[in-house]
């Protein structure tokens, strides 16, 4: 049986997945409910423009699994595809420039404004993350089965995928990337890590998935020996040992680094307040040793 016959569903499912997160956030958002989409005490909530194009891209990835070849999947492919990679150039544009864009006040009312973090704007890693699955999506909907699909979708799709799991993983570890010290840019939300996570996988287990036996194995024919699909699943299961093994190896370098700027943060924090402290004791000490020659 052929990879991809065994992958669809999950594929479909995971598409799915990363819909519902969106889908689930906007309707909180507009519930006045957004502090349950930051799933724990002090993190930032998914904004609603994030909700947004991870509701649109999940839903055109789910339907692309479902008809690879359709062409109304593959023009929804490319409509959503085409939001998503808008939405994140601007976000992109609005973390370097500050400027306001017209959604940051959209479902987001005064309660979350006064938020101790920034909320309704975009992160510029989630930004990161949506036009490289947004480039992934266009190249599936582009070139659906044919062979320079394959580096097309998974070197975007995966790139994205290694972030999501950087960025859950960091959270997972106590210390999630962007927190603590100066904050020079918005963190990206557990629960959008989560929703980017599954989107990511959809696109590359099907048929992603498939094409990777048939380039490992060289089996590109349907008819191919069976020995030959086994031959190229084998090598398929190599190389994503390999590849676990690189991510997981880079994650604990990210969360490593992660964790010492802040504990260097806080042993700041303390020096601080430990000079402060010392600076009025010996001014409450000098005050007193004057009065006392005075009397």
């Amino acid at each position: 049986m052929r990879v991809g016959r065994r992958t669809r569903v999950a594929s479909i499912a995971s598409a799915l997945a990363g819909a519902g997160v969106g889908l689930s956030s906007l309707w909180l958002w507009a519930g006045g409910e957004w502090r349950l989409t930051t799933l724990g005490a002090g993190y930032v909530p998914i904004a609603p423009v994030s909700a947004l194009l991870l509701s649109v891209v999940g839903l055109a990835a789910g339907a692309l699994a479902i008809r690879p070849e359709g062409a109304l999947s593959r023009l929804g492919a490319r409509i959503a595809g085409l939001l998503a990679a808008a939405g994140s150039v601007l976000g992109l544009y609005q973390n370097l420039t500050g400027r306001a864009l017209p959604w940051d006040v959209w479902l987001v009312n005064a309660d979350a404004a006064s938020y101790v973090i920034p909320t309704g704007r975009m992160s510029p890693v989630t930004a990161s993350c949506a036009l490289l699955t947004a480039l992934a999506l266009l190249s599936r909907a582009q070139w659906g089965r044919r062979p320079q699909a394959f580096w097309a979708v998974a070197i975007p799709a995966g790139l994205s995928l290694f972030v999501a799991v950087v960025v859950v993983l960091g959270y997972g570890a106590g210390t999630p990337l962007l927190y603590g010290g100066e904050r020079l840019a918005i963190p990206m939300a557990l629960l959008t890590a989560f929703g980017w996570l599954f989107v990511d996988v959809s696109l590359l287990v099907h048929p992603t998935l498939d094409e990777a036996v048939a380039v490992l194995g060289g089996a590109d024919d349907e008819d191919a020996p069976a020995s030959d699909h086994q031959y190229g699943a084998r090598r398929l299961a190599a190389a994503g040992a390999a590849v676990a093994l690189l991510t997981a190896l880079g994650a604990f370098y990210v969360l490593r680094a992660g964790q010492a700027s802040a504990r260097t943060a806080a042993e700041g924090v303390l020096d601080a307040v430990a000079g402060l402290k010392a600076r009025q004791i010996a001014d409450w000490r000098s005050e007193r040793l004057s009065e006392a020659a005075f009397l």
